[in-house]
Parts: structure tokens; sequence; C-alpha cells
């Protein structure tokens, strides 16, 4: 379970909630939301109910993360307040993206055009094609 360490919090009494900045410290790769989520609920004792987590951010090899939490008085104020994109991410679970996988129906078999009919389209389009134009008579050089 990752490490939590929170580093500012600020009571924000306006829009029922407080606002956590919070320091993350994890073995291996980063962790779930929803792992994250539990973690810093333990650490502020509040239920994960209420808390939405704004944005976790993690740099290239490091085993730390910064982040933005808010933990509301109430459900109902969290959901007037909260954006629904921030919402669903929190509180939806992720789901997976399923390949399709596309059921090869057996296709009819094409029909194979006989020779004797191809042939006579190949000399249409011969004879749609304009004659070539004849060579330009070669100009006579004058001599001075």
């Amino acid at each position: 379970m990752p490490t939590v360490q929170v580093l500012r919090e600020r009571d924000n009494p306006l829009l029922g909630r407080r606002e956590v900045h919070f320091s993350l410290q994890f073995d291996g790769p980063s962790p779930p939301r929803a792992e994250v989520r539990a973690a810093l609920a333990d650490a502020l004792k509040t239920p994960p109910e209420l808390l939405v987590l704004d944005h976790v951010e993690s740099s290239y090899g490091a085993r730390r993360a910064t982040g933005y939490a808010k933990v509301y008085t109430t459900p109902e104020r969290m959901k007037v307040i909260e954006r629904p994109h921030i919402l669903q991410r929190n509180f939806e679970p992720r789901q997976k993206k399923e390949k399709k996988k596309e059921e090869k129906k057996p296709e009819a078999p094409k029909e194979t055009a006989k020779p004797e009919a191809k042939a006579p389209a190949k000399e249409e389009k011969k004879e749609a094609k304009p004659a070539p134009k004849p060579a330009a008579p070669a100009k006579k050089e004058e001599k001075k």
C-alpha cells in the first residue's frame, strides 16, 4: 500500500470541502486510482465516498507522485460541485477496452468472370482513347 504524506490542507467552507495537496510514495508501478483513494482516505481519516482525487502526477522512474484531492462534507454537495468526468474517474470502475474480435463470416465465393467477357471490355477502352496526333513536320532552318 502506498504511503501518503499531506503537504497542504485548506478548508473551503464556501464549497463545503477540504482541499488537500499530498505526496505519495510507492514501490513498483504507479498504483491505480482506487488504491490511492483508499490510502488517502486512511491518512485523512475520512470515508472514501466523500474523497475525490482531482489529479495524481508522477515522474518517470521516480517512485513517488504528487496530487490534489478534495474531501466533501456531503455527497450531495460533491455531486453539485464536481465535474462529471472527475466523478466518473473516481467512482465508476474503469472498463478495459475490449478487443473486438470480428468473426469472419463465410463470404460468398466470388464469381470469376470468363476471360472472353473481359477481352471486349479492354478493346472498348482502347477504342475510347483518342488516336495519337501525328508528329509536327520539322521546320526548315534558314541560312543567312
